[in-house]
Parts: C-alpha cells; sequence; structure tokens
C-alpha cells in the first residue's frame, strides 16, 4: 500500500545481538492512472466491489489525449487500457468487456474477457493497487463516419449479471460511457480535380468538382462547384 516504511536491520550472530535499528524511510507513492474515473462497480448479489480508477487510450500503438484523439479509420486499432481496484474482497474471476458503441447505443466492436494479468486476475486485485487492463479492438472495414462511445462494464459470466453504479444524475446503470472517439469512413467520393490546400491545423481541402450547362458559359447559365474537405481534428 502506499505509505512510508521505516526500514530496520539488526545483528543476529552466535556471540551478540542486537534490537533493530532504523536504517532509513523508504516512501511508497500512491498510483494515480491517467485520465481518472473512479467510479464503483457493485454486484448486487454478492455485494463484491470494483473500481474503474481511469484509462489510457492508443490508436496503432501511439498513445492518444483522452477526448481530442487522432481520428480512426477502418483497419486501425483502437487499444483502451484499464485500470481496476478491488474494494471488498473479490471471490471469483469475473468478466469485464469493452463494447465500442454508435450514437443508437449499437455495438460496432468489442472485446470480452477476464480483466488483468494471468497473475494479476480479479480474485488477487487490492484497493491499494490499480490493475492494468487491455483491450484491442479493430476498426470494421464496413464501420461508417461518426463518434463512438467505448463502454465498460464487470460481470458474473455464469450469471451474466452485471455490476451496477448509479451515475451523477442519479440513474443506476450497469456499464461505464468513456470520452467518445470519432471514427472517419473510407469514401468512395473522388473529385475530378485534386487540391491539397491546408487551413491552419483544423481541415483541409483535398479537390472539387465542376459542372456546367455548356461549353462556353453565357450569361444566365449555371455553373455548379462541388469541393470536398477533410476535417483534422476529431470533432468537438
Amino acid at each position: 500500500p502506499a505509505s512510508t516504511y521505516i526500514l530496520q536491520y539488526k545483528v543476529d550472530a552466535q556471540t551478540a545481538k542486537t534490537d533493530f535499528v532504523d536504517a532509513g524511510a523508504v516512501t511508497v507513492p500512491a498510483l494515480a492512472p491517467q485520465n481518472p474515473v473512479d467510479i464503483m462497480l457493485t454486484d448486487g448479489q454478492s455485494g463484491e466491489q470494483v473500481t474503474l480508477a481511469g484509462y489510457t487510450l492508443a490508436i496503432n500503438g501511439a498513445e492518444q489525449a483522452v477526448g481530442v484523439s487522432e481520428p480512426l479509420r477502418p483497419g486501425d486499432l483502437l487499444t483502451l487500457r484499464l485500470f481496476w481496484r478491488a474494494d471488498t474482497e473479490v471471490s471469483e474471476d469475473y468478466h469485464a468487456f469493452v463494447h465500442l458503441v454508435d450514437q443508437r447505443r449499437q455495438s460496432l466492436v468489442s472485446f470480452d474477457k477476464i480483466p488483468g494479468q494471468e497473475s494479476a486476475r480479479p480474485r488477487f486485485w487490492d484497493r491499494f493497487y490499480a490493475e492494468a487492463d487491455s483491450y484491442e479492438l479493430r476498426i470494421p472495414a464496413h464501420a461508417t463516419g461518426g463518434l463512438y462511445t467505448p463502454v465498460v462494464g464487470f460481470y458474473d459470466a455464469d450469471e451474466m449479471d452485471r455490476f451496477m453504479f448509479t451515475r451523477t444524475d442519479g440513474v443506476v446503470a450497469d456499464a461505464v460511457d468513456l470520452a467518445p472517439v470519432k471514427v472517419v469512413a473510407a469514401s468512395a467520393l473522388r473529385p475530378q480535380q485534386s487540391a491539397e490546400v491546408t487551413y491552419g491545423n483544423f481541415g483541409q481541402l483535398v479537390g472539387y468538382d465542376v459542372a456546367r450547362t455548356a461549353t462556353q458559359l453565357s450569361a444566365g447559365d449555371n455553373l455548379t462547384v462541388t469541393v470536398y474537405y477533410r476535417g483534422l481534428l476529431p470533432a468537438a
């Protein structure tokens, strides 16, 4: 546990015995997971409790700032690293899940498993140390563009009962919503004329189409110009 510990020693030989002597102090800092969440989930049957302490997010192995991450594209690998604590004794190896859902709460891709490393499964957790737990989600080729929310939960795999928690608005829920990520779908549209004009760090003109009603334009003729833009920042 995080605290300050005193290191002591003593001599205990055949010819002499001494009391313990203080050699110095050692401070073990508390681990503070990045992007803290600190939501406690409770099993309604046993009363056992675990806390989702925090998480990190990476795209294709590159760490991202939560809430302002780079947009994902089909084929990209989204890695969520969760940090769990046990607030009570945990009697069995429960399961956890991460579902990436759209704005209609339909799952695009999901991953369920026993959380933690083989030597650090839920039965071995405690309230002092946050155990790391990674989930890799590959964005499928058929993904449509939009905002998707990583949803995290904890459950009894035998009974299929989820742990519950009370949201800040008072609603009892069985899954935790993390910060949304943006998926940009592969576009089938191709501009007739290419262009590469970048506007600051937020957008880019990638091309345009020109449609006219006649080869030689005269007063009153219609000229339609369609421009194609690409956003460089995630949606707010």
